[in-house]
C-alpha cells in the first residue's frame, strides 16, 4: 500500500477487502494519490461498477468514490482477472475552485499583475548569404 495514498481511499479499500475479497494489483508505475487498481478474486462479485457512497456521504467527505473495469491499455487482466480502477472524483469541482477563489479573496491576496511593455518592438534575426 503507498503510505501517500488519500485516507478516504484507504477507507474504502479497507471496507471491500473486508466484505468483497479484492486484492490490490501492484502497479510500479500508477502511484498516484486518489487511484488504485485491483481485482475481485472471487469471479461472483465481478460485475460492480459506477459510484459506491451517497450523494450525502459524497458530499460529507467532498469526493465520489468510482468503481469501473479497465477495458483500454495492455494490462486489463491480473492472473487471469479482470482489473478494476477504484479512484475519488469531486463531487462538486466548480463549487471547491469557487470556494478556493473566495478564501483568497477574503485572506486578501491579491494576484501580481504584470504590465507588458507596449513599446518593445520584436527582434528579426537575419541570416546573411555567403
Amino acid at each position: 500500500m503507498n503510505v501517500k495514498t488519500n485516507p478516504i481511499l484507504y477507507r474504502w479499500i479497507k471496507a471491500l477487502k473486508e466484505k468483497l475479497g479484492i486484492q490490490l494489483v501492484p502497479r510500479r508505475e500508477k502511484r498516484q494519490r486518489d487511484y488504485v487498481e485491483f481485482i475481485f478474486c472471487n469471479h461472483l462479485t465481478a460485475q460492480l461498477s459506477g459510484r459506491l457512497n451517497t450523494l450525502s456521504n459524497a458530499e460529507a467527505c467532498g469526493y465520489w468514490v468510482i468503481v469501473r473495469r479497465r477495458t483500454t491499455g495492455k494490462r486489463n487482466f491480473y492472473h487471469d482477472h479482470p482489473v478494476y480502477q477504484l479512484y475519488l472524483s469531486p463531487v462538486h469541482h466548480v463549487k471547491y475552485h469557487r470556494l478556493k477563489l473566495l478564501a483568497f479573496d477574503a485572506a486578501g491576496f491579491t494576484p501580481i499583475q504584470i504590465q507588458e511593455d507596449t513599446a518593445r518592438q520584436r527582434r528579426t534575426v537575419s541570416v546573411a548569404a555567403r
